[in-house]
């Protein structure tokens, strides 16, 4: 249908290697690690923390 004047379509594109992704240093994971856990951990504490502050709240309206 079209003319391949360049010869494009015949050969493969050159495709260059992914380069890697960065590393974390150790420093970096470590900080990591601990922001989830702080993370994990206010998820189950936060709601309980929040329900009393609620209920404090209803106590001292009644």
């Amino acid at each position: 249908m079209y003319r391949d004047l360049g010869g494009s379509y015949g050969r493969k594109p050159s495709r260059e290697p992914e380069k890697p992704h960065p590393q974390l240093s150790w420093r970096q994971q470590k900080l990591l690690i601990w922001a989830i856990g702080l993370e994990l951990f206010l998820l189950f504490v936060a709601p309980i923390g929040g329900m009393s502050l609620v209920n404090v709240l209803v106590f001292f309206m009644h």
